[in-house]
């Protein structure tokens, strides 16, 4: 997940506009991710997480932090 929102246009339209709910938005993009897993690859185990950051970075410390060997990044 993208934790900035990207706002084009003016300073005054972007203050208008309302913040993300990034709570619901990683329990959304959670339970996504749970369904194209459980529907393409049933019965396989997998950690699947969704984090925020920019993606090279966290990708690299996932890896990292859980000794992964391969790693899927669905996007839609």
């Amino acid at each position: 997940m993208d934790a900035v929102p990207l706002v084009l246009g003016s300073v005054e339209a972007s203050v208008a506009m309302p913040l993300p709910d990034y709570d619901e938005m990683r329990t959304r993009q959670a339970q996504r991710l749970k369904a194209f897993g459980q529907e393409l690859f049933p019965g396989m185990k997998a950690t699947r997480l969704v984090e925020e950051g920019e993606p090279g970075r966290v990708l690299s410390e996932a890896i990292k932090r859980h000794g992964t060997d391969l790693v899927m990044l669905p996007t839609h």
